[in-house]
Formats: structure tokens, C-alpha cells, sequence
């Protein structure tokens, strides 16, 4: 009896050596067990379960101490950005982990505070044609509300000049018929934001002028460019010049009698006169 004590407490204790491994083993598979309890707005705590690499991972089986402390700290980076994309971004977020149990508790909580309204939205912004003697671009400022759309150029040039660098790549000294046609249809469609005047308008008190215009409709070649002075109250000169094939233009002498009646004579391409009445209604 006494030969086989022994050999008994033998063999218990390599059964519980074994059950011990075979435990350390399976806990070992199993990973770090956690929970994760969120503690903010619902719909702040909705994205955060579904979004957080800490939740993604709570099922890993090679989860340790180490790989669970980064996530936790990934986590509360995580929440900020949640809070940002719903217009928070002064949150206050608080992660607490408790090591007590063998199942750890992991505790998030996430204050948005007070969210962000945007009351303007400052625009600056430039767009250049590059590579060529004078580089030439479009500036927006100014805000959403009340835009500014400028010409610029490097070297800086005259305003007039930067908009053939820019629509024609080159000086409008060398600029066609149809080129000018180009340059006031682009001059028409940059319009100065806030209380600024249209550019058309600008270039136009640049030459001394009160109108330069593109008129017509349908194609090119059925327009024509006018430009115009007021010589006083009464007295009207402009100078029309047609884009298509047949070189067309026009010398107009514009005199008012009345409010509604014009007195107007021209000469060019053809002569002639007459007397005109204007009556609009809405």
C-alpha cells in the first residue's frame, strides 16, 4: 500500500499539471475577454459602435494587454472624429479601463458639447494658365455671400491685356475677329461679386467708354461687338463690328427727344435714319 502512495500522488499531480496547461491553453485561444460600455448622445453612440476598431476587435483570439491598451487609446482619437463630422469639435471624451475582473471593463464616454455653426465661409482661391510670357489667372475672395471674381497675372499687366493672356494665351494685339468675339463673351461671364461692377463694365471705364458689349445671339459669327460713349444727356455714339465671314460695322448717332422717341442716324457698312419709339411692359 505504502509503494503505491507515490506513484498516486504521481499521477494526481500530473493530471492537474495537465488541466492546468490545458487551461492556460484554452484561456491562452480565447484571448483578453472585454466589454465596452459607451456613454454619449444616441446618435453620437450609434456611429461609435459600429465605427470603433475597439468593438471590431473584441472577438480576436490572440487579444492581449498591450494590443487592447493601443485601441483604447485609438478609441478616444476615434471619438473626436465622430464628434467632428457631426459639427462638434470642442468634445470632451473620458476612457477609463477597469482591470479588476478577468473580464476587463473598458469605459468610453464621449460630451460633445455645444455643436458648431458655420456663419460664413471665407473663399480664397486662383486658378492660373501657366507656362507662357505672361502667366494669367482667375482670383476668387471674399465670401460665400458676397464673392469677388479678379484677373491676375505675373508679370502684371494691364486688366484688359490679362484677360487675352488668359482666354487666348496671347497678347490681343495679334488678337482676330473672332478672338475679340471670345475675349467679351469671357468678359460678360466674369462678374465681380458683392457691390463690385461687372469686369465688362470695368474694362469698358478703363478705355474711357460706357459700354463694351457682345450682342447678338446664336452663333459667333451672327454677333457683333459694340462699344459706346455718351456724349451727353441726350447724345449717343457707338461703333458696332460684326465676327463672321463678311466684315460688317456700323457708326451710330443715337439722339433722345423724349423718354420714349430716338432720333438716330447711321453710316458704315450701311447708311441711313430714322425715328424710333421704345415702349416696354411687364
Amino acid at each position: 500500500m505504502n509503494s503505491r502512495a507515490p506513484d498516486c500522488l504521481t499521477a494526481v499531480r500530473f493530471a492537474a499539471a495537465v488541466l492546468a496547461f490545458l487551461f492556460v491553453q484554452a484561456a491562452w485561444a480565447q484571448g483578453l475577454r472585454y466589454r465596452v460600455e459607451i456613454d454619449a448622445p444616441r446618435e453620437l453612440a450609434a456611429t461609435l459602435r459600429k465605427g470603433l476598431n475597439l468593438l471590431r476587435w473584441q472577438d480576436d483570439p490572440q487579444m492581449n494587454a498591450e494590443r487592447l491598451r493601443r485601441l483604447a487609446d485609438e478609441a478616444v482619437s476615434e471619438a473626436r472624429q465622430v464628434a467632428a463630422t457631426e459639427g462638434y469639435f470642442s468634445p470632451q471624451v473620458d476612457l477609463r479601463i477597469d482591470e479588476s475582473q478577468p473580464e476587463w471593463k473598458i469605459a468610453l464616454s464621449l460630451d460633445p458639447g455645444a455643436r458648431t455653426h458655420v456663419a460664413e465661409v471665407e473663399i480664397r482661391f486662383t486658378a492660373w494658365r501657366r507656362n507662357q510670357a505672361v502667366e494669367a489667372g482667375v482670383q476668387l475672395t471674399g465670401t460665400a455671400r458676397a464673392p469677388s471674381v479678379n484677373l491676375v497675372s505675373q508679370p502684371p499687366v494691364p486688366e484688359g491685356e490679362r484677360l487675352s493672356w488668359l482666354v487666348l494665351g496671347r497678347p490681343p494685339s495679334g488678337a482676330t475677329q473672332a478672338d475679340l468675339g471670345l475675349l467679351q463673351a469671357a468678359a460678360g461671364a466674369l462678374l465681380a461679386g458683392g457691390d463690385s461692377v461687372p469686369l465688362d463694365r470695368r474694362i469698358a471705364r478703363r478705355l474711357g467708354l460706357d459700354e463694351v458689349s457682345l450682342r447678338g445671339s446664336g452663333e459667333l459669327t451672327d454677333r457683333v461687338v459694340a462699344v459706346g460713349k455718351r456724349l451727353s444727356d441726350r447724345l449717343y455714339i457707338s461703333y458696332e463690328q460684326g465676327l463672321g465671314a463678311v466684315v460688317t460695322n456700323l457708326i451710330k448717332l443715337d439722339y433722345a427727344l423724349g423718354r420714349r422717341w430716338t432720333l438716330r442716324a447711321e453710316t458704315g457698312s450701311s447708311s441711313g435714319g430714322g425715328l424710333y419709339y421704345r415702349y416696354s411692359w411687364d
